[in-house]
């Protein structure tokens, strides 16, 4: 039992070092909340992020309150350039949902290390171990080995702090969510680098400390005499406890009591109730089809109108259409020359028997644009896992990353559990909501250059040395069995649960049809679609918008009464010519309605509009468009801001170097470096003084040479024999 003593004793100090590591980066992260104010100031965030300190502050708080456990989701609404904003975007909240697992993961990893330190002492006492003398030693021999540690990763971080904090990110995090674009991510802009600079250098100011005076309690108790071992002993222990209990409680989390249920993953969050949308259309609209199709939708994207809708809200298994959202997130993520290498669990574990797939390999390597054809085109669900995981690390991520891309387009009724579409119970959709999915991904050109294609072949890869062969499957192509005149792509669908589901996108006159057909059969799912694009093309015309809709509004009175004001001015008001309205073949323009709403959303876009406009047929809205200030006289830039842009557009391109902006940025980076250096020298050498010290102390060493003497010395009890 005596050699598993010292085990057990390295075992408590390294737990001890554990639970002091965690509190240290909750001190410095939540001890007080003016170091960010602090932090904000410095880096002057707030003319990057064009907000108010409060607002600021509260959206750090809320932030933070998140991290622990005491929000489910991240949404905070605030002020930004004077408009009212949530203050996260999407890749915000995804990046953050896995920062708050970590968070958290490692408060659990803190109770556990105390857990274990307190079982370690307790146990040292029951065998009653020398612990005046084991836990101290092995605590600063511990520190000492760690310390070391530390120093390589000062040195690292004085060095190349950026290649530092990469390695964090690829440690912890399997995916690229928290590589930000400043341009459009507002959190960047508030967390710079210079931020985590100094939060690093806070937490290790905060860790060394804790380190150096826990070392120096370990030396006096060390340094007391002899005669108090016994009770410096318990004293030792009593000491360690009162550390680890003290450290648990020293920044108390409010979290709840078990913080695994307090943890909503995006998939779960982006779930919402059920939407019911009106799909109510006007007497004299033109007679549908009969559809067979278990549910069904008609919709032009150019108006976002609804021509027809059977069952379009009802939510079902969508099947393969699922990688139409899958596709538009590889276009808008994906970089098409990178390599996608394929897991086990792309081309195994995510694959049930009989799923359609390309025959791709373990540990293959295929580029980004050649696993986009093999999924849109061959329906390839072992590509569809892999591009998953190279934009999101995993599938539940990517699923996450759909659900909140269809909330943003207004799909509510959607939610996705896998990139694929393979069955799975909370894998559904709506008609509806695909044809707003596809509306979006026709806007893409990246994803239209390939889902338009209908031959590709691949290049050879390290695991499959031939080409391999894709081809479009939508039978509405060219010389097919369906050929549609106009079609221009879509995606085909099936499993047993589904049935047929088929998305279909065609293009006349003008006209931009997106058809959804789901719970259908083979070749039902054609057929519909066939009627439903005729019903489309045959009943219904696209009208351009000729300014005369708003003229007699009752609306709009008012403003005529400023028009010489505005003429002055050099502007005038005027509808937006370049919006479009569908109407039946059989309506005149004459025959639609208009309403204004002059609190308009989409005035965050453009300056200019006063008023939205909906247009309407006999009661359902057929198209939008806007009322503006239009310039009437021609502007022009003074001639001198011309000049002076242009001079300063050739100092740059002659100056080399870095600016003097820069150059403070640079100055301030190798400041902190050197500060911190400096800090972790001074801690290393502090702990190996104060180990010499205990170890190479006179008095110590006299001690031990009297103990060695006793044990040597033969002592002679033997009586003189003439004693007596």
């Amino acid at each position: 039992m005596k050699k598993l003593m010292t085990p057990v004793a390295v075992l408590a100090a390294l737990a001890l070092i554990v639970v002091m590591l965690i509190s240290s980066v909750e001190i410095a992260a939540y001890g007080n909340f003016e170091y960010y104010q602090k932090e904000y100031e410095k880096y002057r965030v707030l003319d990057d992020v064009n907000m108010e300190m409060e607002d600021l502050m509260h959206v750090t708080r809320e932030m933070m309150a998140y991290l622990r456990g005491n929000r489910d989701q991240l949404s905070v609404e605030t002020t930004v350039s004077g408009q009212a904003m949530d203050f996260f975007n999407e890749q915000d909240r995804f990046h953050m949902w896995e920062v708050q697992k970590l968070f958290i993961g490692g408060m659990r990893l803190r109770a556990m290390t105390a857990a274990i330190a307190v079982v370690s002492i307790l146990l040292l006492a029951a065998v009653k171990a020398p612990m005046r003398r084991l836990l101290p030693k092995a605590f600063l021999w511990t520190v000492g080995i760690l310390m070391a540690v530390v120093l390589a990763l000062v040195i690292w971080a004085a060095i190349d702090f950026n290649t530092l904090f990469t390695y964090f990110h690829l440690i912890f995090f399997d995916n690229d969510l928290w590589l930000f674009d400043p341009a459009t991510d507002l959190m960047i802009n508030v967390l710079v680098e210079g931020f985590f600079m100094d939060m690093a250098l806070r937490i290790v100011l905060i860790f060394g400390g804790m380190l150096v005076i826990t070392s120096g309690l370990c030396v006096g108790v060390l340094a007391a005499g002899c005669k108090k071992g016994k009770r410096n002993g318990i004293k030792a222990a009593a000491l360690v406890l009162a550390a680890v209990v003290g450290l648990q409680g020293i920044a108390p989390l409010t979290v709840k009591a078990d913080p695994g249920e307090t943890l909503v993953s995006p998939v779960e969050e982006f779930k919402t109730k059920h939407v019911d949308h009106e799909f109510v259309f006007p007497e004299d609209w033109p007679e549908a089809p009969e559809i067979n199709a278990g549910a069904a939708i008609l919709y032009e994207a150019t108006t976002g109108t609804v021509l027809y809708a059977k069952n379009a809200d009802v939510e079902l298994y969508p099947a393969s259409i699922t990688k139409i959202m899958t596709g538009l997130l590889v276009a808008e993520y994906g970089r098409m020359s990178d390599i996608v290498t394929y897991t086990r669990d792309a081309v195994i574990n995510n694959l049930e028997w009989g799923a359609m797939t390309v025959g791709i390999s373990v540990d293959e390597q295929i580029s980004v644009l050649d696993s986009f054809y093999a999924m849109m085109l061959s329906s390839a669900n072992d590509a569809a896992n892999g591009l998953a995981e190279y934009v999101s690390g995993s599938n539940e991520s990517f699923a996450a990353l759909m659900n909140s891309r269809a909330k943003e387009l207004g799909a509510y009724n959607t939610n996705f559990s896998n990139p694929s579409g393979l069955f799975g119970a909370d894998h559904y959709t709506t008609c509806y909501d695909m044809a707003l999915i596809m509306a979006e991904a026709i806007q893409n050109r990246l994803f239209m250059s390939v889902a338009t294609t209908m031959y590709y072949e691949s290049e050879p890869t390290n695991r499959y040395p031939q080409y391999r062969f894709f081809y479009q499957q939508h039978k509405f192509k060219p010389n097919a069995a369906h050929a549609y005149d106009g079609f221009v792509c879509g995606k085909t669908g099936y499993i047993d649960e589904s049935g047929n589901t088929l998305v279909t996108y065609c293009e006349r006159d003008g006209l931009k049809l997106i058809s959804v057909v789901m719970k259908d059969n083979n070749p039902g799912h054609y057929v519909d679609s066939t009627l439903l694009m005729d019903y489309g093309f045959d009943n219904f015309k696209l009208c351009q918008i000729d300014g005369t809709l708003l003229s007699g509004e009752q609306d709009t009175d008012y403003l005529s009464g400023f028009d010489g004001l505005f003429e002055q001015a050099g502007f005038s008001i005027e509808e937006n010519m370049d919006s479009v309205i569908i109407i039946p073949r059989t309506a005149e323009l004459s025959d639609v309605d208009c309403t204004l709403n002059y609190n308009p959303e989409s005035k965050a876009e453009n300056g200019n509009i006063i008023a939205d406009i909906v247009y309407s047929y006999h009661g359902m809205t057929v198209g939008s468009g806007t009322l503006e200030f239009v310039p009437t006289k021609e502007e022009f830039s003074d001639p001198k801001d011309i000049e002076e842009s242009l001079e300063a557009e050739e100092t740059i391109d002659e100056t080399e170097g870095p600016t003097e902006d820069e150059s403070k940025g640079k100055e301030v980076v190798v400041t902190l470096a050197q500060v911190m250096l400096f800090i972790g020298i001074v801690l290393a050498v502090v702990v190996v003084v104060i180990v010499l010290a205990v170890y190479f102390n006179p008095g110590r060493v006299r001690a031990r040479r009297i103990r060695r003497r006793r044990k040597t010395r033969q002592i002679d009890y033997k009586l003189p024999d003439d004693f007596l």
